[in-house]
């Protein structure tokens, strides 16, 4: 990989971080639902306001088919069962939710609900829901498939990695009539509608879910404008076209089935495998384009390219807690003051990214800059911190004591080998030796939630802070708390943001939050994540969701 000039650097990071290009969606997304609510529901503003997106195309031409890249192979299909990015961008094809997050003005707008209203107190929200609807197998879409859905996601016996924490404090679901649904939850809950307009509370079909069973996330069925087909192993994800489908959101660009009649997902994880087939024409879509490559493809003229920046927590560095060397408070400070940031973006991303300081990506609601600069660079400090652990340098310059060498096992996707060949290097002046270790989604997911590794890595997706809960709260240990921290007053702190309603009360427990994080060490953030895609100039209408990661295919058509 060649070097890029100075120049390029600084204009491509600006770039990235007020909205990249006119393809792409919003940044981040507010908490004001669009039909009323108490006053008690959400209603803050978003703390960096979004780039607008795209006004809707004219019409598209239908039919065609379009073969989409994804950096790795979802787990499962079910809403309920997965926490994957990747799991979402094919899931929100197949699958309505019962609200919709407008990219244009970030308002909430009717899906399978039409209307709701929430009781004063907020713990009482009413949905009347659309007429007509009928999931893929032919099975009816009401009230009792509303109430089938969260009670299963709200069940502890379904050991969902997401939907229950999306979910928040449910209390239950009655069915008023057959298009009458009232949700109860035990306390308010802030993030309740910027939760139901996410893939993780959709509504799959009570039906197939009970037929399947534990295979239901490799046969999906829901509501949506695609069907599932079939999914080969290792190999592709096939969905066609719901040639029923009426009922979309009105912020499309259309109404009716979608235009695109196939859509194969496939899932590559080594990055020259994934770009030669880009180039060659055998795929339409490609996610996560190198960094190394992106300016090139883009001065070629011949690919849409965009650049999608996504809320949430900024792609960071996860420090297992319950093994040495990162059970040393003072071991975890030495990295966060001794790797250099900027010299890591540089060296892995092609200084594409903007770097982060705090858990919470600076496009995000609630955004704590009092932890911005918190650990400066300063390689002498690092040294010291080391020191004073009791890891000396050793006579080949890595550290040891009591006999051990200071060696860290580094887990992370192929997809993102970069990242950590570039951590080792710029930890190597430090004494510390970095093992590069590299695996498919399922291996290093798995690794990390069993902690077996020093160091992982992962961005979180979502437009609401409070999910950092879920790679902080110690209810996720043996998920993405990746850090094993298994600590009662951050745990508190989380819980009460959740169903704090007053902005500015939740805003002071999140930035309680951040520096609780950043005071104990126990992650190193390292850029503020975007997803970089690369696009067919056949394809028209490519734009994303506020979330930034999942393009709306729906919209999607063929020159």
């Amino acid at each position: 990989m060649s070097k890029r000039s100075r120049p390029n650097l600084i204009s491509r990071r600006r770039f990235i971080k007020i909205g990249g290009t006119g393809a792409v969606a919003v940044l981040a997304a507010s908490c004001v639902p669009a039909t009323p609510a108490a006053p008690a529901a959400p209603t803050a503003a978003p703390a960096v306001k979004p780039t607008a997106a795209p006004a809707a195309s004219g019409a598209g031409k239908p039919g065609g088919q379009i073969r989409y890249a994804m950096n790795n192979e979802p787990d499962s299909l079910d809403p309920a069962k997965t926490a994957q990015a990747s799991a979402f961008n094919v899931m929100m094809n197949l699958y309505d939710t019962l609200i919709w997050q407008d990219p244009g003005d970030l308002q909430y707008k009717a899906g399978l609900a039409e209307s709701w209203q929430s009781s004063a107190d907020g713990l009482t929200h009413t949905f009347k829901l659309r007429k007509g609807v009928k999931f893929h197998d032919g099975t009816p879409f009401n009230a009792e498939a509303v109430k089938f859905n969260f009670d299963r996601y709200a069940d502890p016996a379904t050991k969902s990695p997401s939907s229950t924490a999306k979910l928040g404090p449910y209390a239950g679901t009655r069915v008023v009539d057959e298009f009458t649904a009232e949700v109860t939850l035990k306390t308010q809950y802030a993030a309740f509608y910027d939760s139901l307009a996410q893939t993780w509370l959709s509504m799959a079909s009570p039906t197939a879910v009970k037929k399947f069973g534990d295979d239901f996330g490799r046969n999906p069925v829901g509501t949506g404008p695609m069907v599932f087909k079939e999914w080969v192993a290792k190999d592709r994800i096939v969905v066609v076209r719901n040639a029923d489908y009426a009922w979309g959101p009105a912020f499309w660009n259309h109404t009716g089935p979608a235009y695109l009649e196939q859509i194969t997902f496939v899932g590559i994880s080594e990055n020259g495998a994934r770009l030669t087939a880009f180039e060659s024409g055998e795929l339409q879509v490609m996610e996560t384009v190198p960094e190394g490559d992106f300016d090139r493809l883009k001065k070629s003229g011949k690919y849409q390219m965009v650049v999608a920046r996504t809320p949430g927590s900024p792609m960071s560095i996860y420090m297992n807690t319950e093994k040495a060397p990162f059970n040393d408070i003072n071991v975890r400070k030495a990295i966060l003051h001794g790797l250099n940031r900027q010299e890591l973006i540089n060296a892995a991303f092609f200084g594409l990214y903007s770097a982060a300081d705090t858990p919470i990506a600076d496009n995000t609601l609630h955004h704590a800059k009092k932890g911005v600069g918190m650990y400066p660079y300063d390689m002498e400090k690092a040294k010291k911190l080391l020191d004073d652990a009791g890891w000396k340098a050793g006579p080949d310059g890595v550290r040891v004591k009591d006999g051990q060498k200071l060696v860290i096992d580094f887990v992370d996707l192929t997809t993102y080998e970069p990242k950590v060949v570039a951590t080792q290097a710029l930890l190597k002046p430090l004494g510390i030796t970095v093992n590069v270790k590299v695996f498919d989604q399922a291996t290093r997911v798995s690794m990390g939630h069993k902690g077996e590794g020093n160091m992982f890595s992962t961005a979180l997706i979502d437009s609401d802070p409070g999910a950092i809960q879920l790679v902080f709260h110690s209810r996720n240990l043996g998920g993405f708390d990746w850090s094993r921290i298994k600590d009662a007053d951050l745990d508190k702190l989380l819980d009460d943001q959740a169903k704090e309603p007053d902005a500015a009360k939740r805003a002071a427990l999140l930035e309680q939050v951040v520096m609780k994080i950043m005071e104990n060490a126990w992650v190193y953030p390292i850029y503020n994540f975007a997803r970089l895609f690369g696009v067919s100039p056949k394809v028209k209408g490519f734009r994303t969701h506020p979330l930034g990661s999942y393009p709306y295919l729906y919209e999607v058509s063929l020159e």
